[in-house]
């Protein structure tokens, strides 16, 4: 089938505002930085200029340094959720999936931290104040050489395991950032009202419950219909959004 083909794909089912912005996906993109942003994967049309060159100034993940990286529909609307892009209020138009070519490099220096491999002795550390529960950014972040082995050991030694992630303590400038201070981003909180799908026999139903735990996408947590207080394990598939898991009986009960 053609990438090229004309389609349109909502992220998120649940009502929400007016669409404040169409993304249309592009069918392939060779970035101008060392990171691609969603304005190097899609032409960003809104009425608000400002919004606009917001969202097409997005990280999302470095650049492919040798071969192309293609990234399906679904995979960016994880990468938005991450960054708490409200999926909710966006169209998304265009290709399929896109083909992320290597970037486009301007500077004879050596390559950037942010698509460099791990080389013994250098670690991650915070370029400023990095705030309890931010989501990390490129910009926030730089490699160094570790001061020891110990220090290289207990910190994280790639761009990549950082950016994205949500950070669980406040970390100060200038700090190794380790693994244990970061986690994936959460796409529900305990308490949030979230929507659940439940497929059996072919038949989908959708309904709502109160999230007993916070989750982050793929995390299993338990939530509590609002019709007849009966808890279930769901699986969070996107901000808000949930799927049933488990026996038939229990699927069927919605």
């Amino acid at each position: 089938m053609s990438l090229r083909f004309r389609w349109l794909v909502i992220c998120v089912l649940l009502p929400g505002p007016l669409v404040a912005a169409e993304i249309q996906l592009r069918a392939r993109c060779q970035p101008q930085r060392p990171v691609v942003t969603l304005g190097d994967m899609a032409q960003i049309n809104a009425a608000d200029p400002a919004q606009a060159e917001a969202l097409s100034a997005i990280e999302l993940f470095p650049a492919p340094a040798g071969r192309p990286r293609t990234v399906r529909v679904r995979e960016l609307c994880d990468l938005l959720a991450m960054r708490q892009v409200a999926l909710a209020e966006h169209r998304f138009s265009g290709a399929s999936e896109v083909t992320v070519l290597a970037a486009a490099s301007t500077e004879p220096a050596a390559k950037p931290a942010a698509v460099e491999p791990r080389r013994a002795g250098e670690v991650v550390v915070a370029v400023a104040p990095i705030a309890k529960g931010a989501v990390v950014r490129t910009s926030d972040v730089r490699i160094e050489p570790a001061a020891s082995i110990e220090i290289q050991r207990a910190g994280c030694g790639s761009v990549d395991e950082v950016v994205g992630k949500e950070t669980l303590r406040a970390i100060p400038a200038g700090a190794v950032i380790p693994p244990e201070s970061l986690r994936a981003p959460l796409l529900v909180r305990r308490g949030d009202v979230v929507a659940v799908l439940a497929r059996a026999a072919g038949v989908r139903v959708r309904t709502t419950a109160r999230a007993q735990d916070d989750g982050a996408l793929g995390d299993p947590i338990t939530v509590e219909s609002l019709l007849n207080r009966q808890k279930f394990t769901v699986r969070v598939t996107g901000p808000r959004e949930t799927e049933l898991e488990g026996a038939p009986s229990e699927r069927a009960a919605w």
